[in-house]
């Protein structure tokens, strides 16, 4: 039986080849513009032969970074099937197709001359992305099947797909005309040559010329279809002699049931029809069917003597009057037949069922009942079924034999036989039961395709994309498994839009579209595109199936947790069911995007104003396929995020917390504390946790804290240290932050800590900060049990939204001290910083200089130096901790400090590498010349701030009685690159304010100085003021669009 199956496959696609025109003979390579082609040889050839007719194909694509792609295809039917993807290392060298076929596949088919490809189609759109199509031809000859795509992105080719024959070696000497090949089959079917002129236009119309690498062969074929003895004539092209015959496919093949299995056999002679009975209605019965074995269905059946015959037609009294009985839901009409005006003429499926057989054709329809069955048992079960009468009409003529319809205005489904050369009877459940959905979308859901409006292609692509899916759902619900293929049993070689794969539709060819308007995933440009289109609605349903990332995923950082089929299923059907209570017939992507939104909110329900993860799961799987409709959901259906779960720009579920802080030593980079809240194993606590152990430090080389935030912060700032009695110090340091990441993870230096300024043991630090929101940051320490060891906050007792109010609940916003240190002076320790330094070219030096000295109540400080007139002068100070000196005109710098109780002793050159700006060369001082004065400026303890770019202004007053010329008094701040020039009024005082912007590198605290000199003669007459304090802070420059959520830095 099997080997007879074969046969009769391959059979068909030898002999059905009934479209086409004879091409002229080709070069190896023809585009379809045109171009030059040689003349055709017709000299036998001889061709390798290879044991594995594709694998040095495989090994030259290999050479240029193409390797096997993955694809859920069934390819059995045709070994020659390929899809190869571009696998770039980097080293690859762009090809474009010609280039391919030339050193790719031409090479493996012998001499270049016989053989070729010819471009047969190219799509292309103004994103860079293209296609074409080659079919293969043999010297002039169409190799029937064989065609090759090239998809190109950017000019370069980045996969090829299709079907190629590499080894072919015939003989064309002496082939005929395809006229001469018509009078042969004309005179087998004996028709006088007087009527050939009249016969041989109509064959021509249903005519086809091509090789058949199987058989090595070319052939002519000629196709009647009604009249006497109807099928296909083959005429051997190179011979000139009739072939073979072949009766229409509906005439030689029959089915026989086998226990469960349907068995394929010869039938020579089946039982008649013809005889007139009474049928009786409804009765079941089990058939063969083509793809599903032996089932069960319902027919009317009547006996006549020891006949029984069996209807799935209802009674057709004319073409104008059918009898339907109440049972008659599945109606099977045979439109085979075409009347002359075009119609289709009605006749009845009925047959006789002797010893369980049944010709192919029956069992065509057989299936297409099954198949039709299992379609309304699951929508039936669903509670959405199609009740009308269902009307079918089987086995369409050519050229409508090649597919299957569902028309919503005339309340018909129409299925073809297929050509046996590309596609088998679509009547397979997966085929069927698409189109059942289509049904049920029209009239169940109200969801109209066929409307005139601008959200037509996007009904249409929503229509092809759930079809699909209630296909996967409906196989499902009949056998208890899962496949996410359509169209495998029906596809011979892949074709058109089938097979598809739901799980992969980027594997579909041509392949659907993974992301919404993003022609790098395959979105095509045209809105007639539907196919492709219904790609995004596909890979979102099978995201919240079984989990997963989507195309973007490198981008968008989303991963889909998988809700299972059975809740992904209601919450497609739920999602219909609010379109169609919106009265939507004529949904857009963005509209079905929203009710299958609500539906899961609808679904599982918040808790205590948090999303579900199911509600969850169906946003981001929107989100992976580029389709974002939850921030137009008003009023917003819930937090977006779990307790657990970390912050997104989408929602702002959680308050703003310190999640982390490194305390680093900056003088030896030991950590010296580094703590961490953290979810306990059973997501209960939030706990802080000790992630190393504490050291302890002196302070004297300053502190490195590196913050991780909960979420991206707007601000976040170094408030000051609380020492064990709650006492908090915010001055007598300085603190820098150094840099933001991303906004969640900061680095604050903190430096010059005054020594004395904390007491020895543990110290916390403060911090303050708001998030994108202005929410402020969370003071984790008044959370309770926050006071346990180790400090643990109960997840109930977290802050959550009101989801009534849109207001926080249980929030202790504030200041945040819950990390700390351990501050022990262990040894003496000493720091300094010198400020506003400047060198004159004699190398004279002036600068002011600050010392901390740590873990000493009072040091014995010694400082030697060389003045500028090359004198050396040295001064002692006895029980100091913090001394501050000014030094102007000094040439060397030797600082001794003693510990008096311990005696030990320390010298150091501050000079040592000291790298200083230089002074102004002027003309030198006058006689009897006087310093500028400063009488007014800011006070050392007022806190100036500005923002990285903005303006910042230094008020002053300055006064000057001395003898200039035309330069004026400069004033000079060191640190920013500004000057500003000014001219004393009548008073000999003038008042002025000192701008200037600091730059992004700037962010930090600043301590400037500002001097005064005159121009002509800017030494030694220059005064510089004490330190102030300037804070520049990173401040948002804009948000991102479109959601305007998120601040933009550039520090």
């Amino acid at each position: 039986m099997k080997t007879l199956l074969t046969s009769t496959r391959i059979q068909f696609l030898v002999l059905a080849i009934v479209a086409g025109t004879m091409l002229g003979c080709g070069s190896w390579f023809a585009k379809r513009e045109g171009k030059q082609k040689t003349e055709q040889k017709t000299a036998p050839v001889t061709l390798p032969q290879s044991s594995d007719q594709l694998n040095r194909i495989k090994d030259n694509l290999a050479e240029f970074c193409f390797a096997p792609a993955e694809n859920n295809f069934s390819t059995g039917n045709n070994p020659y099937y390929f899809l190869y993807r571009l696998v770039d290392n980097g080293n690859c060298t762009t090809k474009n197709a010609d280039d391919l076929i030339k050193d790719a596949f031409l090479p493996e088919m012998g001499k270049h001359d016989s053989l070729g490809f010819i471009e047969v189609g190219s799509i292309d759109n103004s994103k860079g992305k293209k296609s074409e199509r080659y079919q293969q031809y043999y010297k002039g000859i169409k190799v029937e099947n064989y065609i090759v795509q090239f998809n190109y992105s950017n000019n370069r080719v980045t996969s090829i797909a299709g079907t190629y024959y590499p080894n072919l070696n015939i003989d064309t000497t002496g082939m005929i005309s395809k006229v001469e090949a018509a009078r042969v089959v004309l005179r087998f079917r004996g028709v006088v040559d007087s009527l050939h002129e009249q016969k041989i236009p109509q064959m021509l119309r249903f005519s086809n010329f091509g090789l058949l690498p199987q058989y090595n062969k070319i052939f002519y074929s000629f196709g009647f279809l009604l009249g006497d003895k109807p099928g296909t004539y083959i005429v051997n092209a190179i011979s000139g002699q009739f072939h073979s015959y072949v009766p229409s496919d509906l005439m030689h093949v029959c089915y026989k049931c086998n226990g469960n299995n349907s068995d394929i056999i010869d039938c020579t002679s089946l039982c008649t029809t013809d005889s007139v009975c009474t049928f009786e209605d409804y009765r079941l019965l089990e058939v063969p069917t083509l793809y599903n074995g032996c089932q069960t269905i319902h027919a009317d059946s009547c006996y006549l003597a020891d006949t029984v015959r069996y209807r799935l037609s209802p009674r057709i009294v004319s073409q104008t009057e059918i009898a339907y009985s109440p049972n008659d839901t599945i109606n099977i009409f045979d439109v085979s037949a075409v009347l002359p005006n075009g119609d289709a003429y009605f006749q009845e499926v009925t047959f006789c069922y002797t010893d369980s057989i049944v010709s192919v054709k029956n069992a065509i329809s057989n299936s297409l009942y099954y198949a039709m069955q299992l379609s309304k048992d699951y929508f039936k079960d669903k509670n959405m079924d199609y009740k009308s009468r269902l009307e079918i009409w089987a086995h369409l003529p050519a050229p409508n034999n090649i597919s299957a319809q569902y028309s919503a205005f005339y309340n018909v489904f129409l299925f073809g036989d297929g050509d046996n050369i590309n596609f088998n009877p679509f009547v397979s459940p997966d085929v069927v039961s698409h189109e059942y959905a289509h049904a049920v979308l029209s009239h169940v859901f109200n969801i109209n395709r066929d409307s005139v409006h601008a959200h037509q292609p996007q009904v249409k692509a929503i229509h092809e994309g759930v079809s699909d899916i209630f296909s996967v759902l409906a196989r499902r619900y009949a056998y208890g498994t899962t496949d996410w293929t359509i169209g495998n049993q029906v596809v011979i070689n892949p074709v058109s839009t089938l097979p598809r794969d739901l799980a992969h539709p980027e594997n579909t060819l041509p392949s659907q579209a993974l992301y919404y308007n993003d022609a790098a995933n395959h979105w095509s440009p045209n809105d007639a595109d539907i196919y492709n289109h219904a790609g995004i609605i596909v890979k979102w349903f099978h995201l919240i199936s079984e989990g997963g990332t989507g195309a973007n995923f490198s981008t968008d950082d989303i991963t889909v947790q998988p809700l299972g089929i059975n809740s992904a299923e209601m919450v497609l059907i739920a999602g219909l069911d609010t379109l169609r209570a919106l009265i939507n017939n004529v949904p857009s992507y963005e509209n079905l995007c929203q009710a299958t939104t609500l539906a899961a909110n609808m679904l599982f329900p918040p808790i205590d104003g948090v999303c579900s993860p199911e509600l969850i799961a169906v946003r981001d799987a929107w989100q992976a396929v580029g389709l974002n409709c939850w921030a137009s959901i008003i009023p917003p259906l819930c937090t977006a995020c779990l307790s657990t779960s970390p912050e997104s720009e989408l929602c702002d579920n959680h308050l703003p917390y310190i999640q982390s802080v490194q305390i680093t030593d900056a003088a030896t980079g030991n950590t010296i504390a580094h703590q961490v809240w953290e979810w306990n194993e059973s997501q209960t606590q939030l706990c802080l946790q000790t992630l190393s152990p504490q050291q302890s430090t002196n302070l004297a080389g300053g502190l490195v804290l590196t913050l991780t935030a909960s979420e991206p912060m707007n601000s976040l700032n170094f408030a000051g240290f609380e020492n064990e009695l709650g006492n908090v110090i915010s001055y007598g340091y300085a603190s820098n932050l150094t840099t933001s990441t991303n906004n969640t993870q900061w680095i604050f230096a903190i430096s010059n800590i005054l020594p004395d300024l904390l007491s020895e043991g543990t110290i916390r630090l403060r911090f303050t900060g708001a998030d994108m929101a202005g929410n402020p940051l969370e003071a984790m320490q008044n959370y309770p049990p926050a006071t346990n060891l180790p400090p643990c906050i109960n997840a109930a007792d977290l802050p959550y939204r009101n989801p009534e109010t849109g207001m926080w609940n249980n929030s202790h916003s504030g200041t945040d001290n819950s990390f700390s240190f351990e501050y022990d002076c262990t040894e003496f320790a000493y720091n300094y910083d010198i400020t506003d330094c400047s060198v004159d070219e004699n190398g004279n030096y002036i600068f002011l200089m600050t010392i901390y000295i740590y873990c000493i109540p009072g040091a014995t400080v010694s400082i030697t130096y060389i003045s500028n007139l090359d004198i050396p002068i040295t001064t002692t100070m006895n029980d100091v901790i913090t001394p501050g000196f000014q030094f102007s005109g000094i040439k060397n710098l030797t600082i001794t400090i003693t510990d008096p109780q311990t005696g030990q002793v320390v010298s150091f050159n501050p000079l040592e590498g000291l790298e200083c700006d230089p002074l102004p060369v002027g003309g030198g001082s006058l006689p009897d010349n006087q310093d500028p004065i400063f009488t007014a400026l800011p006070q050392i303890s007022d806190q100036l701030t500005t923002c990285a770019g903005s303006q910042v202004c230094i008020p002053y007053e300055v006064s000057y009685w001395g003898v200039f010329e035309s330069g004026g008094i400069v004033v000079q701040i060191n640190r920013f690159d500004a000057v500003q020039h000014i001219f004393m009024n009548s008073d000999n005082l003038q008042t002025g304010e000192f701008c200037f912007t600091p730059d992004v590198a700037e962010v930090g605290t600043h301590h400037p100085v500002l001097r005064a000199y005159p121009a002509e003669y800017p030494y030694p007459a220059a005064t510089t003021t004490n330190p102030l304090t300037l804070s520049v802070l990173c401040c948002p420059t804009g948000f991102n669009h479109p959601q305007e959520l998120t601040a933009l830095y550039d520090c």
